[in-house]
């Protein structure tokens, strides 16, 4: 029997811990932690970490530790070192609303890129139009290079995220092929102002999000210089 009088003699400071779904400043860092623990090569897809962000953790941290290490394994077993959305449990994933960009980089990413990678992803995320998922990846390339500031291996790294050196041969077909579709009529217009190249290109911007213009004009104006 623990004794009253001990309990207090103990109970100098008192620390109250909320249950990990009142501190999801926290997520990131248990989760990159547990990982650590796991594998230090181990990386977490954006969408992957959206979901455990917007998760409630009714069983705190020990459920999200549990959840890691599962991810972890099922990685594992199909020779990635990036969690990616279908590593994790369906009653987390079902009925959350992620960025639709990150969930069409994580469908990507599980078809290796592959030829019918596009078709394949825009049925899983609803029947959309094939274009849609197409210009949101185009969009992701543009984005993710000016963020690499024009650093063409890591960025097909970065969206790789994989070691698999067929995966990096297709991807950087894809990546390229954007990329020629701007560099080479760009090379056409050196010497003129960047408003009237932008202009000339304007059927560049027609599918592309609004969200991605801005990198477009940056992927313009580097390869004007």
């Amino acid at each position: 029997k623990f004794r009253e009088d001990l309990y207090y003699r103990l109970n100098v400071i008192r620390i109250d811990l909320p249950p990990l779904r009142d501190r999801k400043e926290d997520i990131e860092s248990l989760v990159r932690h547990f990982l650590s623990i796991e594998s230090m090569e181990f990386k977490i897809s954006k969408a992957v970490l959206d979901v455990l962000m917007s998760y409630k953790w009714n069983g705190n941290v020990r459920e999200l530790e549990s959840v890691i290490k599962r991810a972890v394994i099922f990685a594992k077993s199909a020779g990635r070192n990036m969690l990616q959305l279908n590593d994790l449990p369906d009653e987390i994933v079902k009925g959350l609303k992620l960025n639709f960009e990150d969930l069409v980089l994580d469908s990507l990413r599980q078809k290796k890129f592959s030829h019918s990678s596009i078709v394949e992803t825009a049925k899983e995320l609803g029947d959309v139009n094939r274009t849609t998922i197409s210009e949101n990846f185009r969009g992701l390339v543009f984005k993710i290079l000016v963020e690499n500031n024009f650093n063409f291996d890591k960025t097909l790294a970065d969206i790789a995220c994989t070691d698999d050196s067929e995966v990096f041969d297709r991807l950087q077909t894809k990546m390229q092929t954007f990329l020629n579709n701007i560099i080479e009529p760009v090379s056409e217009l050196k010497g003129d102002d960047y408003d009237s190249v932008r202009k000339k290109l304007s059927s560049k911007y027609k599918n592309l999000p609004q969200k991605f213009h801005s990198y477009l004009d940056e992927v313009i104006r580097h390869y004007l210089k």
